[in-house]
């Protein structure tokens, strides 16, 4: 069983790798999908932060992943770039 499960990651991995996407472009994903504004984020700091984020001039920082991650329930490798 192991080794199917690893000859079907690796065959996944191959043939339909996961996109990557920006952070800010996640985040705006997210807002869109949840019809959030800036201000209607306050877990990661004021709305002229949210907006430089989302704007790309700015990284989230590992506090504001963690909050993100926790409020939209998903991963927090959602908002990381390789």
């Amino acid at each position: 069983m192991d080794t199917i499960g690893i000859l079907i990651e690796v065959y996944e991995t191959k043939n339909y790798p996961e996109p990557q996407v920006l952070p800010n472009q996640m985040l705006l994903f997210l807002m869109g999908e949840h019809g959030l504004e800036a201000k209607e984020l306050p877990e990661i700091g004021s709305e002229e932060i949210i907006k430089e984020i989302l704007a790309g001039d700015r990284e989230l920082d590992n506090r504001q992943i963690k909050n993100l991650s926790l409020r939209f329930h998903v991963s927090p490798t959602v908002f990381l770039y390789d």
